[in-house]
């Protein structure tokens, strides 16, 4: 059996056993072994050439013991397609425009961003076109997966505020305002 028919079977305990009989192992690769396998070939292919290593094939493993596969990651990202993302940025800049360009002052942009560092909304900017286009090199790119902004551009504008509520102070949202 060759790794592009594991593909093909439905039942990833036996593509797991599968893909260990494949390899020379005497039990099933863990699931995220598989899906790193099966999502790159370069993993792959180094895999099955460090079979007759045991030390290389375990530290090959070993770093991908927490792969989260292509399909899932790409479904934890923030949802929000390029046109929504585009039309979010065009409401936000027309309200930052009409107060004349404002931004808030050192002490609350340094307040609003330690609320979102702390956030469990906070991830790195998805691979979309909006994002690659917009954001540059050496810019922290990260955003909020609730509202798909880019966190150290809207922590700056004095017309935008966190979407979410602060359980833990009804009435204000995550930065406190």
């Amino acid at each position: 059996m060759e790794l592009n028919e594991l593909k093909e079977l439905t039942d990833i305990n036996e593509a797991c056993i599968r893909f260990g009989e494949i390899l020379g192992l005497s039990k099933p690769v863990p699931d995220s072994v598989l899906y790193a396998a099966l999502d790159d070939d370069d993993y792959a292919r180094n895999l099955l050439l460090s079979r007759r290593s045991s030390e290389l094939m375990n530290m090959l493993m070993a770093q991908q013991a927490n792969y989260i596969p292509k399909a899932q990651q790409k479904a934890k990202q923030s949802g929000y397609s390029n046109l929504e993302l585009i039309e979010k940025l065009g409401k936000s800049m027309w309200k930052w425009g009409l107060v004349g360009f404002s931004t808030v002052t050192e002490d609350i942009y340094d307040k609003r961003l330690a609320a979102c560092r702390s956030c469990d909304q906070l991830e790195e900017a998805p691979d979309q076109l909006v994002y690659n286009f917009s954001l540059k090199k050496n810019e922290d790119k990260r955003t909020c997966k609730s509202c798909g902004c880019v966190v150290a551009r809207k922590a700056r504008l004095t017309t935008d505020t966190c979407p979410l509520e602060d359980t833990g102070n009804p009435g204000f949202n995550r930065w406190g305002e």
